[in-house]
């Protein structure tokens, strides 16, 4: 009993005045102050903290802040801290056992408040013969605080806080409650329920995509709907590339313009050629004008690493470098946004929306437009698997980066087919596919990652040292950041044919060509 969440829910009809004199006639509770506060529940963007079965709410009266961590269903493991003011991002919480829990959940994305209530609490406190307290409980009436001063009320709701060794009591009440008052269980947690009145749920954001296709509709329809979705999670994002809430508003926004782009480049012969080419254009524009600002980010997130890659004496000496990193960044962020606010910018996004927004053209002559979509994504699929295979197992020992490199490319191109047209395939063989495809691209990845960053930072020495700003300290750092990094690179080359091994199995080239292989002659899409 002590580990189950126990709330209860009060009809709005109910009078708190009845319900507090019914429970201190029936028990020995004690009525304490009432406590106004707002209560304001905070995750990421992207919900990783209620996906991973958490909560995070701040209770903040006059000068006071209480943090509170707890699992949505249960009372165990819940931990409390006062804090002077909320904490953004991990870092931020100063009790290290809580950096330690929060990190794995949060990584580098800020903490934003989702839900924000005006709470009104009435304490009491069950207190023995002896004088122990044995149960707490909370009657609360919380209102959530709209725009220009409305407000709607979620619900009032009690609470049962259970006392360790006096599970019996709890039990006895929470009997009391559902029997003699007839109060139901809280179905929903208050976030959620606080959120329905705004029209929102926990989880309304995610970076995946999940597109539901049928495998009868036209290629140029379910093409629609997939950029559909791809253009909001642009938008979703924007504001938060704009403000610079973290730097995963940024990495999002550009997968969705990588993502659009693949899409437009992987099946043709759907839309008007004419009427396409200048939107491609513009989001390969996108890609370049995002590209340098999300570089410095992962740089500077990666600069934690570098420091440690060092030996102690050497790590003081980084220092010019990270402050090299922030002024490129502040710089690059700068033109990226007055180009994101720009005329030029707002126009594409209304004038792709509306393309996208017409009613398809069933008389069109397109290749592909009036094809079935399994048919089209199967074809598809199965020539960029084909390709993968064949261009991996042609690297050898002595290739140059630059087949690894192209390979790569193919294999994202590839994971975004599987991706788009994830809704007409079995889940279960699907994941497996895009699992053993995942670990090979990470190993290109890395092995790319490590090519870059070399690149760059002989970059950013030449640049520093025409700044002024490279001592002889810091080259040093460098060039031994550098080796560091060509020894790793050279590991992840030798990793390669495992990987590859690993991806291109029989079973894993059987169930390829059970899901995809055409049992006609591939028509090219090209």
């Amino acid at each position: 009993m002590s580990e189950q969440r126990l709330e209860y829910l009060l009809p709005q009809q109910y009078r708190i005045a009845d319900i507090k004199n019914s429970l201190k006639q029936a028990f020995p509770f004690q009525e304490r102050p009432a406590r106004h506060f707002i209560r304001c529940y905070h995750d990421t963007f992207d919900w990783r903290l209620y996906l991973k079965d958490y909560l995070l709410m701040s209770e903040s009266d006059t000068g006071r802040t209480l943090m509170t961590l707890r699992r949505i269903k249960s009372s165990v493991g819940q931990r409390t801290l006062a804090v002077e003011s909320v904490p953004r991002f991990v870092d931020d919480f100063p009790a290290p056992v809580w950096r330690q829990r929060l990190a794995p959940l949060l990584s580098h994305r800020a903490l934003l408040p989702q839900l924000s209530l005006h709470c009104r609490c009435i304490p009491l406190q069950y207190i023995d013969t002896q004088g122990k307290l044995c149960l707490q409980l909370a009657i609360e009436n919380n209102r959530l605080m709209l725009d220009q001063g409305a407000y709607r009320m979620p619900g009032k709701r009690i609470r049962l806080l259970p006392v360790k060794g006096y599970e019996n009591i709890t039990q006895q009440v929470a009997r009391y409650l559902a029997q003699e008052l007839g109060l139901a269980p809280a179905g929903d947690n208050e976030l959620s329920a606080g959120l329905a009145l705004l029209q929102r749920r926990p989880g309304d954001y995610s970076a995946k995509l999940d597109v539901p296709l049928e495998p009868g509709m036209t290629t140029a329809a379910a093409m629609q709907k997939i950029l559909l979705v791809l253009l909001d999670t642009m938008e979703r994002n924007e504001a938060g590339v704009i403000k610079d809430i973290d730097t995963e508003f940024l990495h999002d926004f550009r997968v969705a313009v990588r993502r659009t782009r693949a899409a437009l480049g992987q099946i043709k012969g759907v839309f008007e050629k004419q009427r396409l080419d200048p939107f491609s254009n513009d989001f390969a524009w996108l890609g370049k004008l995002t590209g340098p600002t999300r570089d410095m980010h992962v740089y500077l997130l990666k600069y934690g690493s570098y420091y440690e890659t060092l030996p102690q004496e050497m790590r003081p000496h980084l220092a010019p470098l990270k402050v090299f990193l922030e002024k490129k960044l502040a710089r690059e962020r700068a033109a990226m946004v007055r180009h994101l606010k720009s005329q030029h910018y707002r126009h594409l996004k209304q004038d792709w929306r509306a393309f996208l927004s017409l009613p398809a053209d069933e008389s069109s002559e397109l290749k592909h437009a009036q094809r079935p979509i399994k048919a089209v994504a199967n074809e598809r699929i199965w020539k960029m698997f084909t390709r993968v295979l064949k261009d991996g197992n042609a690297i050898t020992a002595a290739s140059p980066a630059e087949r690894l490199h192209r390979l790569r490319i193919d294999c994202k191109k590839l994971r975004y087919l599987l991706e788009f047209f994830a809704s007409l395939y079995p889940p279960a063989k699907l994941q497996r596919l895009i699992k053993a495809l995942k670990r090979l691209q990470d190993n290109l990845g890395d092995f790319n990652d490590l090519h870059v960053q070399m690149v760059a930072l002989r970059h950013f020495q030449e640049q520093m040292a025409a700044e002024g700003e490279l001592t002889p300290e810091t080259q040093s750092a460098l060039e031994l950041l550098l080796a560091h990094f060509n020894e790793l690179q050279l590991s992840q080359r030798l990793l390669f044919s495992d990987r590859f091994s690993d991806f291109s199995e029989r079973q894993n080239r059987a169930l390829f060509e059970t899901l995809f292989k055409p049992s006609h002659g591939v028509a090219p899409l090209c």
